[in-house]
């Protein structure tokens, strides 16, 4: 579980497309252990495959100590009208965060490191880490200010 190199904005490889992942095996799970060991030395709440040059749709995300999840190929399918503000930052722009306006609640059908489908419920502070639909420039997953209370389902 190697701490991978991050790369930094403006890279021009983070706004790539990210494929989606098609094999679940041995190597997708030793990619999404890179990942968290890489986000947490960040240190981040969440981090996206591509932020390490790696394009492919794979999350971990770490909103709270020791509560790890992982999610591949996110997507969003349903999105709440009602919006909420907060700030935003990136582990591929360290020091740098902006507040954003994002809906309060969005239903994320995913797929885990081994295959199995779901779909979770989220607050727009887990939403912004798992952006990855379009390009990778789009996820911002790295020191997010996410209120403890504002974590869904």
């Amino acid at each position: 579980m190697p701490v991978r190199p991050i790369l930094s904005f403006p890279d021009p490889r983070l706004r790539l497309t990210a494929a989606p992942v098609l094999r679940f095996d041995a190597d997708l799970r030793a990619l999404a252990d890179d990942l968290l060991e890489t986000m947490r030395d960040a240190p981040g709440i969440g981090i996206t495959a591509p932020h390490i040059g790696v394009l492919s749709r794979l999350v971990v995300l770490e909103l709270a100590p020791g509560d790890v999840r992982i999610y591949v190929n996110p997507e969003l399918d349903q999105v709440s009208r009602e919006t909420i503000r907060h700030t935003e930052g990136s582990v591929s722009m360290p020091g740098v965060t902006d507040e954003l306006e994002r809906h309060a609640r969005v239903r994320v059908p995913i797929r885990t490191s081994t295959g199995r489908n779901g779909a979770r419920r989220r607050t727009a502070c887990s939403r912004s880490a798992i952006s990855t639909r379009s390009t990778s420039s789009t996820a911002s997953s790295g020191s997010t200010a996410c209120p403890a209370s504002s974590a869904i389902g």
